[in-house]
């Protein structure tokens, strides 16, 4: 009798520690960070960063074709995800970015992993955009500019903008459903980011195509 008992309560014991656990996990909690330590520096529109980064270059690209022989002011060339703590929005959901981690989304209630998932996409896209927008303006201002490979990188640019518009608006979408979390980190696992490194040797940036990010 006393042995039923003591095995009992063992297992109501293991029970409430899971349960703990998986409530901390959808919190969407990281190791280290203090949400009441979390300073908001800036919230930035990331909706509004991605237009405005896609409108610049294409129509930069758009007026050299009319002006072939004349390169206005050069697209501005940034981060969207920036600082050590900020809020970005994406489709009416805060991102609280600290460290190069998205901590949390507010409101939706995420565990490490899909959290860590989603910053890993996030992130790897937002780094393509800027080393894309970097090496095509140093193309530019080369004296014999390669226009073939200006039009490549060009893609792979404008690809890793609207990629990442898809991700935030697929999460959003999913925030809504039951299991959010668990639907969103399913989500992010069937998406395939390849990690694109451009660099200033010719010969090696040339070998990326623009089937490089679907």
């Amino acid at each position: 009798m006393m042995r039923n008992i003591y095995y009992s309560i063992v297992i109501i014991l293991i029970t409430l520690t899971t349960c703990i656990t998986y409530n901390a996990l959808a919190q969407g909690s990281i190791d280290n960070f203090n949400h009441q330590e979390f300073a908001i520096n800036e919230k930035i529109d990331g909706n509004q960063i991605i237009e405005v980064l896609f409108k610049e270059r294409y129509l930069f690209n758009k007026n050299l074709i009319r002006h072939s022989n004349r390169i206005a002011q050069l697209p501005q060339t940034r981060f969207i995800l920036k600082g050590n703590q900020s809020v970005i929005t994406f489709d009416g959901h805060d991102y609280l970015f600290n460290n190069g981690q998205i901590v949390e989304i507010k409101g939706v209630q995420l565990s490490k992993a899909a959290l860590t998932a989603i910053t890993e996409r996030i992130t790897l896209l937002d780094r393509i955009q800027k080393d894309c927008s970097e090496s095509v303006n140093a193309e530019y201002n080369r004296e014999n500019r390669d226009l073939q490979y200006i039009k490549a990188i060009d893609r792979q640019y404008f690809s890793a903008l609207k990629q990442l518009s898809s991700i935030t608006a697929n999460i959003a979408a999913k925030a809504r459903k039951p299991n959010a979390s668990i639907t969103i980190e399913m989500a992010m696992a069937q998406i395939n980011i390849p990690d694109v490194s451009v660099n200033h040797n010719k010969e090696n940036e040339l070998d990326l195509t623009i089937n490089d990010i679907k």
